[in-house]
C-alpha cells in the first residue's frame, strides 16, 4: 500500500526592527519619521492563507502636514480608483497587539496658519483578528495638546461585523480653546 501524499507547507516566522526612520512626500507636504518600529512573533503560512504577528510597537513617532503646493491634487482615494478583485479564498489573520506612540503631530493646512502641535498621543490595540467568531479587540487612545487640551478613546472593536462601541472623552480640546 502506497503512503498518503505529504502535505505541503510553508512557514515564515521571526521579527523585523526598524530604527531611526525618516521620509518626506514634499509634492503632498507630508514628513515622518520614527525612533524604532519593532514587530515580533511574525507567523505567516501562506499555502493556509494564515498570519499571525504577536506585536507591532512603533515609538518617537513625528508626522508633519503642510500646505498642498498651489496646483497639486490630492492623493487619490482607494475609494475613487478600480475596484479591488475580489476571491474567495481571503486570509485569515491575527494581530496580538499594536501600540503606537508618537511624539509630535503639526498639521498647518494653509501657510501661516498651523493648527496646535498635537503630542504625546498613544494607541494601544489589542487582540485583532478577521473571524467572524473573533472577540472584541480593545483599543485605548489619547493624546494631548500644547494647551494642556486632552482627548481620550476607548471601548471595543469588532471587524468581521464592522462595529465598535468606543467612550469618548475631551477636556479643552476644539475650535477657541
Amino acid at each position: 500500500q502506497r503512503p498518503a501524499p505529504a502535505v505541503s507547507t510553508l512557514k515564515i516566522g521571526g521579527q523585523v526592527t526598524v530604527s531611526g526612520f525618516d521620509a518626506a512626500w514634499p509634492q503632498q507636504a507630508l514628513a515622518w519619521r520614527w525612533q524604532a518600529l519593532d514587530v515580533s512573533g511574525i507567523d505567516v503560512q501562506p499555502l493556509q492563507r494564515q498570519a499571525s504577528v504577536g506585536r507591532i510597537a512603533l515609538s518617537g513617532l513625528g508626522v508633519e502636514v503642510g500646505p498642498r503646493p498651489h496646483g497639486v491634487a490630492p492623493p487619490a482615494s482607494a475609494a475613487s480608483g478600480p475596484a479591488a478583485a475580489t476571491t474567495n479564498a481571503s486570509w485569515a489573520w491575527r494581530i496580538g497587539q499594536i501600540d503606537v506612540a508618537a511624539s509630535a503631530i503639526q498639521v498647518e493646512p494653509q501657510a501661516g496658519q498651523k493648527l496646535p502641535l498635537i503630542g504625546p498621543l498613544k494607541l494601544a490595540l489589542s487582540g485583532l483578528d478577521s473571524g467572524a467568531k473573533a472577540a472584541p479587540a480593545k483599543l485605548q487612545f489619547s493624546a494631548a495638546d500644547a494647551k494642556q487640551g486632552t482627548v481620550k478613546l476607548g471601548g471595543s472593536v469588532q471587524l468581521a461585523q464592522r462595529q465598535a462601541a468606543l467612550d469618548l472623552f475631551t477636556k479643552g480640546m476644539g475650535p477657541g480653546q
